[in-house]
């Protein structure tokens, strides 16, 4: 099996458990997406953190995803770091898979 080309900028400041379950949430991404993506994928995850005035965190998630001729983007902002993570590699699986069934 190939090794796994993922970078991950920025993850927040949480808790261990949180931050495995995060990566682990990528990782499993990243091999449903070479279903739809051919060849050799190269992964990039950045996370942004804004705050207003308070102590809530804004994060917002950057994912693109590059294999042979194709090149992916999703971004979305959430008060949950998690679920701004799931929401983007959710948006990134539907834009690959929308691409896949129109060459089909």
């Amino acid at each position: 099996m190939a090794e796994k080309k993922i970078q991950i900028v920025h993850l927040p400041s949480i808790n261990e458990i949180d931050k495995q379950v995060m990566a682990g949430n990528i990782e499993h991404a990243y091999e449903r997406l070479g279903i739809y993506i051919p060849g050799e994928l190269v992964m990039e995850v950045h996370f942004k953190q804004s705050s207003s005035t308070g102590k809530r965190q804004l994060y917002e998630v950057h994912a693109h995803i590059r294999g042979i001729g194709k090149k992916f983007n999703a971004k979305f902002s959430d008060w949950d770091a998690s679920k701004a993570l799931n929401k983007t590699l959710a948006a990134l699986e539907k834009e690959a898979s929308k691409n896949k069934s129109k060459k089909n």
